[in-house]
């Protein structure tokens, strides 16, 4: 990092006393829908697929469902993805990149649910088709809840940066005293087995610049033993903005330090370094439990926009 640099960055890694990280770490950012999404219920779309591999086949439940929230989260919606192994055996590998979803060795049955749940915005969500990627060739089609468009030819190449209003986030607008509230908080939540591990970050601004905050917990270090979140790590290293992208790139093999299963990190700008928009990165969160590995890619506040590249996919 460059001397010219310093005055532009005041960073504190906290590990439990942030307020705004508190409130992810203390409650889920989406609480709904709630997991254990089934066919029949308001807004939940349910799809069997069958999956051929090496003469075997593995039945597999595809589920979707989405909830609004209260105005507490800016009025957006959460959505809830959920991929259950009905088979005999283990399935090595899944991809779900419509979701954001990435898991291996899905073991059967519904205790071992693979449930991820995200903000996505203020559109409701509608039935589109999707695909997933299974073993090492294998694709099947399904269907499932997404809002806004999904790409059609590289489903893989999806997950770049974005403003708020680009993916109708509630955006902020002035209120009777013409003061602008703070977006939504953004984030979600993975349950896999016995693993959970929450996200949520927040954007706050005023008049000596903007602050963004991030959370991750987990719900113990038996079930979740790693947390790789480059991204995560990289805003922590205090890097130049424009450094960003290439330490989130050197730091993808890295898992974070969690104190008591948190880990928290907040970092404020000077007015001069604000983008100007409220942008939120879909970042790969990559979770280690049970001797296997889930990837997920969250939503969470950026102080910089940034091309495609790879490193914002699960891989």
């Amino acid at each position: 990092m460059k001397n010219t640099d310093i005055g532009f960055y005041l960073l504190t890694a906290l590990f439990s006393f942030s307020p705004s990280a508190m409130l992810a770490q203390n409650a889920p950012v989406c609480p709904a829908p709630p997991e254990g999404l089934r066919q029949g219920d308001p807004n939940v779309q349910a799809r069997k697929a069958a999956i051929s591999e090496s003469g075997v086949v593995y039945q597999l439940d595809v589920l979707s469902g989405f909830a609004p929230q209260n105005n507490q989260t800016g009025g957006q919606f959460c959505i809830r993805y959920e991929l259950i192994n009905n088979a005999n055996a283990d399935i090595l590998a899944l991809n779900w990149p419509d979701a954001g979803l990435k898991t291996r060795n899905l073991a059967p049955g519904i205790n071992n649910r693979v449930s991820w749940i995200k903000t996505i915005g203020t559109s409701q969500p509608s039935v589109k088709p999707t695909q997933i990627h299974s073993f090492k060739s294998s694709t099947v089609p399904s269907e499932g809840y997404f809002a806004g468009a999904i790409p059609g030819e590289n489903r893989n190449v999806r997950l770049v940066a974005y403003k708020l209003d680009e993916i109708e986030l509630a955006q902020s607008t002035p209120g009777a005293d013409n003061t602008v509230p703070d977006p939504p908080q953004v984030g979600g939540t993975l349950s896999v087995g016995n693993a959970t591990v929450d996200v949520g970050s927040s954007l706050k601004r005023d008049s000596q610049g903007f602050q963004i905050d991030i959370s991750i917990s987990r719900n113990s270090n038996d079930a979740v033993t790693g947390i790789k979140a480059p991204w995560v790590s990289a805003l922590a290293a205090k890097p130049a903005v424009e450094e960003y992208a290439a330490m989130a790139d050197k730091l993808q093999g890295e898992n974070l330090e969690l104190v008591e299963n948190k880990y928290s990190v907040s970092v404020r700008y000077p007015p001069q370094s604000d983008p100007g928009e409220n942008v939120v990165l879909e970042q790969p969160i990559t979770i280690s439990h049970g001797g296997t590995e889930t990837c997920i890619t969250v939503p969470i506040y950026s102080p910089v926009r940034i091309s495609p590249i790879a490193s914002l996919r699960c891989e």
